[in-house]
């Protein structure tokens, strides 16, 4: 490619022939589908009574107040989990297991009665909230 710079100082990518070429060979859906071409859906569990996450759940829908308990940390890489009560019961409490960690606490609850959601991410060695509401 060939590089220009503007009267800015800017280097731009320049209209070579080769870059033109290239550039009109390449479509929108090429690109995405060699970004990612075989999507993966999510897996999403709806429970109502106390269940052990696992690493192939994606997210964990939960109605009533019971405990989760998350797989150790160290067992699944840098996965994020979404956990989000579909009820108004005031508090489903979320408790990690295997000695990790929710932001150095033992246990998070999902309290309030607005359906509450976390998004929950390992870090190979500890869990950290990435996001969270009282309602969606």
């Amino acid at each position: 490619f060939e590089t220009v710079t503007t009267a800015s100082g800017q280097n731009q990518l320049g209209g070579g022939t080769v870059g033109k070429e290239l550039f009109s060979a390449v479509t929108t859906a090429s690109v995405i589908s060699q970004i990612d071409a075989s999507p993966r859906s999510k897996r999403v569990v709806t429970k109502t009574s106390a269940y052990a996450v696992t690493a192939d759940d994606d997210i964990v829908l939960t109605s009533g107040s019971f405990t989760l308990s998350m797989p150790p940390a160290n067992s699944t890489g840098n996965k994020e989990f979404i956990v989000k009560r579909i009820d108004s019961t005031v508090t489903a409490a979320l408790t990690v297991s295997a000695g990790s960690n929710i932001d150095g606490a033992a246990t998070v609850a999902l309290s309030g009665t607005l359906r509450p959601h976390r998004r929950i991410l390992s870090t190979g060695s500890t869990y950290v909230i990435v996001g969270s509401s009282n309602e969606i």
